[in-house]
């Protein structure tokens, strides 16, 4: 499989519970809901069972290994998840995925926070 996952039917079919984890909360209405990324990611993660986050983390984990590449990773996080959150540099897409990791990371093996 192509690591571009030019599109949402890619991306749903290689990580199917970050795609779902991510449509959920970043679509392009959140602004609405969320006052920010982190405010929709914290709700993200208090609103998924403990099993449902240690996928997405798999996943997600696995995504950031295999795109080096920042610009790539943006337009598969943009395109491919359907992600509307106007990375401005290839470098906020990387710390965007990194900050989710790591918040799942932190809330792994623990009951919603």
């Amino acid at each position: 499989m192509s690591d571009h996952l030019r599109n949402r039917g890619e991306a749903a079919a290689r990580y199917p519970a970050l795609s779902q984890f991510l449509a959920c909360y970043f679509h392009q209405d959140w602004p609405v809901f969320y006052d920010s990324p982190e405010a929709a990611i914290d709700t993200a993660i208090r609103e998924s069972s403990v099993e449902r986050r240690q996928q997405v983390q798999r996943e997600l984990a696995d995504l950031l290994h295999r795109i080096g590449d920042d610009t790539r990773l943006r337009s598969i996080l943009s395109d491919g998840f359907g992600l509307n959150l106007g990375f401005k540099r290839p470098a906020a897409a990387r710390a965007f995925g990194e900050q989710v990791e790591r918040k799942l990371l932190a809330t792994a093996g623990n009951p919603a926070p």
